[in-house]
Order: structure tokens, then C-alpha cells, then sequence
């Protein structure tokens, strides 16, 4: 015993040093595992970068030859190269990235560097994409036109061969088509492979001056012996002008792309330019990944590190197990020793209360082990309390059997006395249906004449609608009469003016009349021999008899006008005096509807309350019947209980008796101890 504590604190020495090896052998993993997946994104981006210059080389070249969409891809590549350059250099918080660590800063400054000195080229070529994009037009059209160009050169040879034209003319037409091919291909090459301008621009400018000399000679002739002479075969000639036309637009357009020719040589430059800060910039990327790679050799721990610490916290876990193993053999040995002590204790306490099986409560168990002590008190006290239970059940199967006589005979007389409730209740129930049956019927009553007053209430608003729109059209039928009464005045003024203008008429045919007569008179005397001035005076006399005559015909016709026009007025005014009582009465009636809505809206709630009223009077009938219904059902149930009582007071009493029979086998029992009552077990 006095060893124990030595072999205790080698354990947890051992204990202590394994948990130590865990966690420095987790930290080491986490910092390995951490700093390689940091190398990784490093490596990442930075081969992200360089695969990126690549591409942006790539871009600017296809740019450079007049690819419009390649300018979009450069200036995207630049902008994702300055954010992967930011995210070395300044790290990631979003990814939990820190910035490069110090061994690699040197290569990833001169990776800014060349970075720098790359977006200089780019920079050129963004700024030269409109000469870039004109050029790249005017060369597009420039192969559209040489396809054409060649045929017609071609076409132009063939009726050359077949008009018997000399052999130097048919050479001079076919070297054009030459001449054609080679201007395209050398403008093409400005832009695609980076020619010398000037060069190239030179070249084109003596291609197009053999191929005008050897035109104008064809079509017009020339003194020179190396040049073709003139043809006159009308076929030639019409495929020469043809061809004369698509020459001049050949030759237009490389005058425009030699017009280009400064912003030309600049792009060839800066493509040189590009394609070596492009080296420079792999070259530096490439380095930074060596540097970075190199990251994982100046690390204080590895993996090595890792595994080391692992194989010492196996050492201590394989040490602690062996100490554990022998403490547990021992111990083992110990408990075995006790164990077999405790058995022969426990074999001489059951062979002690081996008669209490058999009905003897006069027994008392011995302890044979310190450990068996609280068993023997537990069983003593059992025993005891079991012996005054014994007597506690003997006097009360007793009592119980007395108990079950006056409970039968209190059963039978509930069983009477539910009976005859449940009968009552059922009468009850009958009765309440009844009430709940004539409720329903006042209900439907009472709801018919709720659809009926509805129905009232719905032929008074739709009489009071009709009121309203008799009475708007009695209105406008006032204002129509009113403004006909109006124009009826207007006319009867205007009669009147006519009237005094028919006073006017017939004055001048007074005078006129006056005129004619003093006309005869004058000519009586005058005595004319053709009688021409007499005539003339009977007309005008004439004339003003019909003036008259029609003047107090139409003063008839006027005042007959304006009696009827009065008497129009006069009937309209009636008539508007009429329509003002309809009026009068209409608004009588409609207030005459009103109430009578009114007094139905409040019928209708009456009768509906009423409905209400005598289906919530229904419903409480229903609810009342199905709860003497429940009722008679409980007291149906309590008769069942009562019967069920009866019998199970019955085997009560039957149980009372067996009990008592039950518990007079056992020995030691005394009734006058039942009083007394059992001392406490001991704690154990």
C-alpha cells in the first residue's frame, strides 16, 4: 500500500508528456497543413499570372493585327494581372491569405517591375487602335478586290490568247495578276508578321507603278520595247477598262494604308517591344514561383517534425498502457482474494434466512464480514416490518370484508335509484327534441320572411331607382320645354322685325306707287310719240300694286305667326307648370319609397334577429338534448357501475376471506404487536 502513489504519478507523468506530444505533434500538422495550402494559393496565383501574360502577348499580338474583340481581352488581362499582383503582395483577408512572406519579396518586386514594363507596349497598341482598326479596313477591302481583280486579270489574258495579241502582251497581262497577288500579300504582312513599313509600303508603291505602265501600254501603247504594245481587239479593250477601274480602287486604298504609315512603324516597334518585356515578365514569374516553391524549405517544422513528435506520443502512450496493465493485474489479484471472503460470508447469511421462505418471521441474521454488516441489519429490519405487516393484513382483510357487505348493499340500492333517473332523463330528452324541432320550424319561418323582406327591400330600391330616373327625366324635359319656350319667344321677335320691314316694303311701294302715278301724269302731258315713258310708269305702277299685295300677305302670314307663337308660349308655360307638379309629386314619392326602404330595412333586421334569435334557441335545444342524451348515457353507465360495484364488492369480501387464510400460515405473527411500530434500519 505504501507504493500506490509512486506508480500514480509515473502514470500521470506519462499521461502528461502524451498530451504534450498530441497537441505540439496537431500544432505542427495545422502549421505544416496552413502554410503548404498558403504555398499553394501563392503558386496559384502566380501561375495564374504567368499563364495570363501569356495570354495578354498573345491578345495584344492579334490585336495588333486588327482584331477588335482581342482589345476588350487585354484590357480585362491587365486588370485581373494588377489584382493577382495585389493579392501576392498584400494577401487575401477573404480567404484568410496573408501577404508574401519576406524570402520572396525580392523576386516578387521584380516581378512588378517587369509587370510595369509590360503595360507599356499595351498601353501603345490601346492607343493605336483606331490607325490599327482603319488599316485592318482598308486591307480587308483590299482582299475583297483581289479575288476579282485576278479573275478579270485572268479573263483578260484568256481573250489576249484568243485574239492572236503578241506573246509580250499576253506576258504583261499575266504578270498583272502577279503584281495584284503581291501587293495583297505585302499588306497583309504590315499588320500580321510585323514587315519593315517603309520597306513594305516601298514595295507596294513599285509593284503598283509595273503594273499601271504595263496597263497604259495595252490600252494606249507605248514606245518603250519592254512593254507590251497597244491592242485593238474590242473585247481586250472592254476587259482592260474594267480592269483599269479596279485598279484605280486598288490603288486608292494602298495609298490610304501608306498614308498610315508613321502609326505602322510605331505598332511594328512596339510589337518588338511587347514581345520582349513579355520574356522579361516570364522570366521574373517564373522566378517567383521558384521563390515560392523555395517557401516551403525555410520552414522551422515539417512533416518530419510532425511524425517525429508522433512516434514519441506512441512510445508514451505504449509506456502508459504497460503501467496501466500492471497496476490493473495487481488490483485484480486483490479483489479476487476479497471477493472469495465475501462469497463464504454471503453463503452463511443465506443459510441463515433460509427459513424465512418457508413462513418463520421469528429468524435474526449474523454478519460473518464487515462488509455483509448492513445486509444482515436490512434483513433483520425486513423481517420485522414483514411480521408486522403480516398482522396489519389480518386485520385489515377484516375489515375489508365488512367493508364489502355495506358497499354491495349501497350498490343495489344506486342500481334502483339510476334506474329510475335514467327514465326521467330519457323523458326529459324527449321532450327538449320536441322544443328543438319547433325552434327549427319558427327558424325557417322566420328566414323565409327574411328572404321576403330582402325581396321588398330589393322592389323599393328598384322603385325608388325608377322614381329617380323619372325625375331626371321630367327635369330635362323642364329645361328642353324652357329653352323651346325660349326659341318660340326668339321667333315671334323675329316675326316682328320682319313685320317692320314689311311696314318699310310697303311704304316705298306707296311712293313707288305715288312715283308711277306722277310718271303718267308727266307723260300725259309730255305727249311722246312712241309712248315709251306711259309704259314705263304703268309698269312701275304695276309693280308697286304687287309690292302692296304682297306686303299684306305676308303681314297676314306674320301675324297669324305670331298668335301661334303666342299661343305656343302660352301652352308651354302650361305645359312647364304641369311637368313642375309631376315634379312636386315625384319627389314625393321617392321620399314616399325612402321611408318605405327604410321601414323595410328595419323589418328585415327585425325578422332577421328573429331568425337569429330562434336558430341560437334551436341550437340550444340541440345542445340541451344531446346533453340529457350524454346524461342518460352516464346514468346507464352508473347503473353498470352500480351492478359492476355489486359484484366486485362481492369478490371483495370473497379476496378478504382468502387473504385471511393466506397469512395465518406464516409463524410469528401476533396480533397485539400490529400497534408497535417497527424500529428503523440501520444506515447502511
Amino acid at each position: 500500500m505504501h507504493n500506490t502513489p509512486r506508480p500514480r504519478r509515473r502514470t500521470l507523468a506519462l499521461l502528461l508528456l502524451s498530451l504534450l506530444g498530441v497537441t505540439a505533434m496537431a500544432a505542427t500538422f495545422i502549421y505544416v497543413t496552413q502554410a503548404e495550402r498558403q504555398e499553394k494559393r501563392y503558386q496559384s496565383h502566380a501561375g495564374e499570372l504567368r499563364l495570363l501574360s501569356l495570354r495578354l502577348m498573345a491578345d495584344a499580338l492579334l490585336a495588333s493585327e486588327g482584331e477588335d474583340e482581342a482589345f476588350a481581352r487585354v484590357e480585362g488581362g491587365r486588370r485581373q494581372g494588377s489584382v493577382l499582383l495585389g493579392l501576392l503582395k498584400n494577401g487575401d483577408p477573404g480567404e484568410s491569405l496573408p501577404p508574401l512572406p519576406e524570402p520572396a519579396h525580392a523576386a516578387l518586386l521584380e516581378a512588378e517591375r517587369a509587370w510595369q514594363n509590360f503595360q507599356s507596349p499595351l498601353q501603345a497598341i490601346h492607343d493605336t487602335r483606331p490607325e490599327i482598326l482603319t488599316v485592318r479596313e482598308y486591307i480587308r477591302a483590299l482582299n475583297d478586290i483581289q479575288p476579282e481583280l485576278s479573275a478579270l486579270v485572268e479573263a483578260t489574258a484568256h481573250v489576249l490568247v484568243d485574239a492572236d495579241a503578241q506573246p509580250k502582251a499576253v506576258y504583261h497581262a499575266t504578270r498583272q495578276a502577279l503584281l495584284t497577288q503581291r501587293i495583297t500579300t505585302t499588306a497583309n504582312r504590315l499588320l500580321n508578321e510585323g514587315t519593315l513599313t517603309d520597306r513594305a509600303i516601298a514595295q507596294m508603291h513599285q509593284d503598283l507603278a509595273d503594273f499601271r505602265r504595263s496597263l497604259t501600254a495595252l490600252r494606249e501603247g507605248s514606245g518603250d520595247p519592254d512593254l507590251p504594245p497597244r491592242i485593238d481587239d474590242p473585247r481586250a479593250r472592254t476587259q482592260l477598262d474594267v480592269l483599269a477601274a479596279l485598279f484605280d480602287t486598288t490603288a486608292e486604298l494602298v495609298q490610304r494604308i501608306a498614308e498610315q504609315g508613321p502609326a505602322l512603324e510605331r505598332l511594328r516597334q512596339t510589337r518588338q517591344r511587347l514581345s520582349e518585356s513579355g520574356m522579361r515578365l516570364n522570366q521574373a514569374l517564373e522566378g517567383l514561383n521558384d521563390a515560392i516553391h523555395a517557401l516551403s524549405r525555410n520552414r522551422p517544422v515539417d512533416h518530419l517534425t510532425a511524425y517525429v513528435l508522433g512516434g514519441i506520443v506512441a512510445l508514451s502512450f505504449l509506456g502508459l498502457g504497460l503501467l496501466m496493465v500492471r497496476d490493473a493485474r495487481q488490483r485484480f489479484a486483490r479483489e479476487a482474494a476479497q471477493h472469495q471472503r465475501q462469497r463464504r460470508a454471503i453463503t452463511a447469511l443465506c443459510d441463515e434466512i433460509h427459513p424465512l421462505g418457508e413462513g418463520d418471521l421469528t429468524i435474526r441474521a449474523t454478519a460473518h464480514d464487515p462488509l455483509l454488516e448492513p445486509v444482515a441489519h436490512a434483513i433483520n429490519y425486513a423481517v420485522e416490518a414483514l411480521r408486522r405487516l403480516v398482522t396489519t393484513i389480518e386485520r385489515t382483510a377484516q375489515g375489508v370484508a365488512v367493508t364489502a357487505e355495506e358497499t354491495q348493499a349501497t350498490a343495489l340500492h344506486l342500481r334502483r335509484a339510476s334506474q329510475h333517473q335514467s327514465e326521467q332523463i330519457h323523458q326529459a330528452a324527449q321532450t327538449i327534441t320536441e322544443l328543438a324541432q319547433e325552434s327549427d320550424r319558427v327558424h325557417r319561418e322566420a328566414q323565409a320572411a327574411v328572404t321576403a323582406s330582402g325581396e321588398a327591400l330589393h322592389s323599393a330600391e328598384q322603385g325608388a331607382a325608377y322614381v329617380r330616373e323619372c325625375r331626371a327625366g321630367l327635369r330635362a324635359l323642364d329645361d328642353q320645354l324652357g329653352r323651346t319656350a325660349k326659341q318660340v319667344k326668339r321667333l315671334g321677335e323675329g316675326a316682328q322685325e320682319i313685320g317692320d320691314i314689311v311696314e318699310l316694303i310697303s311704304d316705298i311701294a306707296d311712293q313707288t306707287n305715288v312715283l308711277a302715278l306722277n310718271a303718267a301724269i308727266h307723260a300725259s302731258t309730255k305727249s311722246e310719240p312712241d309712248g315709251e315713258f306711259a309704259r314705263i310708269a304703268d309698269d312701275v305702277q304695276r309693280l308697286a300694286e304687287r309690292t302692296n299685295q304682297a306686303a299684306r300677305r305676308i303681314e297676314t302670314l306674320i301675324q297669324t305667326i305670331q298668335e301661334d307663337t303666342q299661343a305656343t308660349v302660352t301652352a308651354i308655360e302650361q305645359n312647364r307648370e304641369q311637368l313642375s307638379a309631376t315634379l312636386r309629386r315625384a319627389e314625393r314619392a321617392r321620399l314616399a319609397l325612402v321611408d318605405i326602404q327604410q321601414h323595410v330595412a328595419r323589418l328585415a333586421e327585425w325578422v332577421e334577429t328573429v331568425a337569429r334569435i330562434t336558430q341560437e334557441q334551436a341550437a340550444g335545444a340541440r345542445r340541451t338534448a344531446s346533453a340529457m342524451e350524454w346524461i342518460r348515457g352516464v346514468a346507464v353507465r352508473n347503473l353498470a357501475g352500480s351492478e359492476q360495484t355489486a359484484e366486485l364488492a362481492q369478490e371483495l369480501a370473497q379476496q378478504a376471506q382468502a387473504l385471511r387464510e393466506a397469512v395465518q400460515g406464516f409463524q410469528g405473527s401476533d396480533t397485539a404487536e400490529a400497534n408497535t411500530p417497527p424500529t428503523a434500519a440501520p444506515q447502511a
